[in-house]
């Protein structure tokens, strides 16, 4: 099983919304599950793609992400993420 973790400045919401644009729409995956902000869809081969999300003190989300044979379609969502920048970075050092 092959796990990544990855940080976006998207909100929660806005990250899962995203998350289900690109693997429901784009992709045609189904939901297998969805509890909160727990998602399984249920890829090629029967394979599962597990994401689960998680606020970011000062802004932002932490997505994890699980997957079996899915790499390629995990790759591809994390890339179209977009990343926290410099200025949100310091600013979750400083607490602002």
């Amino acid at each position: 099983m092959a796990a990544y973790e990855t940080q976006t400045s998207l909100s929660m919401v806005d990250a899962i919304a995203r998350a289900r644009e690109f693997f429901e729409l784009k992709q045609g995956l189904v939901v297998k599950d969805r509890l909160g902000v727990l998602i399984r869809w249920r890829g090629e081969s029967e394979d599962t793609i597990e994401l689960r999300a998680f606020p970011v003190k000062g802004g932002g989300t932490r997505l994890e992400i699980d997957t079996l044979h899915s790499d390629e379609l995990v790759l591809a969502f994390i890339r179209e993420l977009p990343r926290p920048g410099l200025l949100d970075n310091l600013r979750r050092l400083w607490g602002k």
